[in-house]
């Protein structure tokens, strides 16, 4: 979690603007956060699985 959040800012910036901006969290920006943590998971693992 510590991570995620930095990486959050930096890779996907357009996420957090989103939920900033609407105060909701959409299927929309679900489903980008799912995508996000997907590749964050890649990065943090080394890329195992």
């Amino acid at each position: 979690e510590k991570e995620f959040l930095p990486y959050l800012r930096n890779s996907h910036p357009e996420i957090l603007k989103s939920i900033r901006d609407t105060g909701q969290l959409t299927e929309e920006t679900i489903n980008a956060l799912k995508a996000a943590l997907e590749e964050f998971k890649k990065t943090f693992t080394g890329g195992k699985q």
